[in-house]
């Protein structure tokens, strides 16, 4: 597998600006797990945006993030199905801010990425912006009322992949999309 460096200037673009940095900041709209409050973090983002870029952009290319970053709080939230099952519950943890903004740009680049090397199929709802439930419904139902309106039978099947991805290799899919990407 390729360094993470390589894969960040290879497929996923450069590093990330100050204004990258500062925006992301004002999007973080909860305390974070050491309760300091949006507003002061904004402000001490305007005020040091080089060092928290240059913090950011060297965990993102060295491939490490700092000690003090990794401290989260994790509770368990309630999904659905019996109370008693542990699997009926996912884990939500509060992080840093710093943390937070790491994971929404590394998020962002692997959408991005994806996009790019057209892995995203145009029926993938989730995990798309303005695409959701709602746009899934609005989607499916006018496909099926075209169809019934032509004459045709319509047959629907819906999966719920959602904890499928708990069982994918991370090690694996980096090399999936390795070779996928080595050869567009």
């Amino acid at each position: 597998i390729a360094s993470v460096d390589e894969t960040i200037d290879k497929h996923l673009g450069k590093v990330f600006s100050e204004a990258d940095i500062v925006e992301n900041f004002a999007k973080t709209f909860v305390n974070d797990v050491n309760k300091l409050r949006p507003k002061d973090l904004k402000r001490f983002a305007n005020s040091h945006h080089e060092a928290i870029t240059d913090l950011i952009n060297k965990s993102l290319v060295e491939g490490n993030v700092p000690d003090l970053l990794k401290v989260s709080i994790c509770r368990p939230i309630y999904k659905k199905g019996s109370h008693l099952d542990f699997a009926n519950y996912r884990p939500v943890c509060e992080q840093t801010v710093c943390s937070k903004v790491i994971e929404s740009f590394v998020a962002q680049k692997v959408i991005n990425y994806a996009q790019k090397f057209n892995f995203i199929n145009k029926y993938q709802y989730s995990y798309q912006r303005k695409k959701g439930t709602e746009i899934l419904l609005e989607d499916s139902s006018s496909y099926i009322n075209n169809e019934l309106n032509r004459g045709c039978s319509v047959l629907c099947l819906f999966i719920d992949f959602s904890k499928a991805f708990d069982t994918i290799s991370h090690r694996l899919l980096l090399q999936t999309l390795e070779n996928i990407a080595n050869q567009k």
